[in-house]
């Protein structure tokens, strides 16, 4: 008998998934279009399972490159969060409206997910990176 999966295991499960889609989606740093040192970049914070793997609040970025002396797009984006936070508004308006509206709906931010809701998260990532 297989042993039955944790809402734990199955988050972590859907994080590794997440970042596979943001990889295949977005292909090259969305600010730059560089394609080196590329990271998965949460547009808010992660804490909440709302966002945690939601494809909207994801954008691939690169980190910064020693060879080159470039900065990194990701790290730009920690640091400058006012200008990031325009540049991303003006670049992915439907997606900061989705973030907005997850920001005042507070039930989404605090509740506890069981893996049931994990167990949904995964399958709809997963049909997600199959249809790409």
């Amino acid at each position: 008998m297989a042993k039955k999966r944790t809402a734990k295991s199955i988050k972590a499960s859907c994080v590794r998934l997440a970042r596979k889609a943001v990889n295949l989606r977005d292909g090259v740093c969305q600010k730059c279009g560089g394609s080196v040192n590329l990271q998965c970049c949460h547009v808010k914070v992660r804490k909440y399972n709302a966002t945690t793997c939601d494809l909207l609040n994801l954008i691939l970025l690169c980190s910064s490159d020693p060879y080159s002396g470039h900065e990194g797009c990701h790290q730009w984006f920690d640091r400058d969060i006012i200008s990031s936070g325009r540049w991303f508004e003006a670049t992915f308006p439907a997606r900061a409206d989705h973030l907005a509206e997850i920001e005042r709906s507070r039930d989404d931010r605090i509740k506890v997910w069981r893996d049931t809701e994990w167990l949904e998260v995964e399958t709809f990532l997963k049909d997600y990176i199959r249809d790409l």
